[in-house]
């Protein structure tokens, strides 16, 4: 199994450092939250990364194509991927709390399938129709691989057929999980290509502790994201139980944005303990407890098909969270090249 962490950009003086220990923590993929209204800024961000790192690879958790207009974006990702040697990787969804707070609205699948076409265009330094004109980021000579965030069927399908990779969002029950990679098989085949040809991660949402209790209560507020998203254009196709879909809607409802995914007592984390749903909340979409607990946890996904998770690291304290990792999780895992010595 490989491994990737996200975490929200911490201030500048702290980033290199940050990336530095998820890069000695054995992690293969650093994503970096991008979302204005709550996070500092992205690109800044990476880009210390990429001076404090020589191997892990650097993505945006995820970014989208309302706040930034697709030829800023090719431009800021070109020239990270310059920076960085080659190791930049954009993780595009169709929108989160930085369109939200902004009051816009996500991208529909129309969009994201056309934006992708015009990235990749754009990063080889062509010229590009969009919204009715000609775009081009004429420097750029750069192949940065495009992946997609995905939780629903179509969205799923969409990415098997057109993105180089996908982090898939919809659970890690095995339901799920087949669900997902069945999925993304049938847009692969539509594409022309085969699931082998898609870098597929799945998203959890993390915590490590010394309690099992604990480290769940501290990641509250990230269940309530998780279900906020993951089933708000539809909840049909998506496997949520019957009996807890009011409790999901009314989450919806109430969704306090300007606290999404904020540590601490806010609204979004007694939201979810309100309504029940903290139990199939972290059954479906968390990797969270001891690290006994977490390794039990990652083994039965690699039964299940699952060979790279994208574990979240917002948490009162990231930088704690990728030292256990890294001493307390990396050596359990028995797994080839994982190890400290890596």
């Amino acid at each position: 199994m490989r491994f990737g962490v996200l975490v929200a950009p911490p201030e500048p003086t702290g980033m290199g450092a940050l990336a530095g220990a998820a890069e000695t923590a054995c992690f293969d993929l650093l994503a970096l939250a991008d979302s204005q209204s709550l996070f500092r800024e992205l690109y800044v961000s990476m880009a210390v990364a990429a001076h404090a790192t020589s191997r892990i690879r650097l993505a945006p958790g995820v970014s989208n194509l309302v706040t930034r207009h697709v030829a800023v974006t090719a431009s800021a990702m070109a020239t990270v991927d310059e920076l960085s040697g080659g190791r930049a990787v954009l993780a595009l969804g169709t929108g989160d709390s930085a369109v939200y707070n902004l009051g816009e609205r996500a991208v529909r699948l129309a969009d994201m399938e056309e934006a992708v076409g015009s990235l990749r265009r754009l990063f080889a330094g062509e010229r590009v129709e969009h919204r009715g004109r000609r775009i081009h980021v004429g420097w750029s000579r750069r192949s940065v691989p495009i992946y997609m965030a995905a939780e629903g069927p179509r969205t799923l399908e969409l990415a098997g057929m057109i993105a180089d990779g996908v982090i898939v969002g919809s659970g890690l029950a095995p339901e799920h999980v087949a669900a997902a990679l069945e999925h993304l098989a049938a847009g692969a085949e539509r594409g022309g290509r085969t699931l082998a040809d898609v870098d597929v991660w799945f998203f959890a949402k993390a915590n490590l502790g010394s309690d099992d209790q604990t480290a769940l209560d501290e990641i509250r507020m990230a269940l309530a994201a998780s279900a906020n998203h993951a089933f708000r254009f539809t909840m049909s196709g998506k496997s949520l139980p019957v009996e807890l879909q009011d409790a999901v809607a009314r989450l919806q409802q109430e969704y306090a944005f300007h606290q999404h995914e904020q540590v601490g007592p806010t609204r979004n984390a007694e939201l979810v303990e309100e309504l029940g749903l903290i139990p199939y909340l972290a059954d479906r979409f968390a990797v969270v407890g001891t690290p006994t607990t977490v390794v039990a946890r990652l083994a039965a996904l690699k039964e299940r098909g699952v060979e790279q998770v994208l574990l979240t690291a917002l948490v009162p304290d990231p930088p704690t969270f990728i030292d256990a990792w890294r001493d307390e999780v990396v050596p359990r895992l028995g797994v080839a090249g994982l190890g400290p010595d890596r």
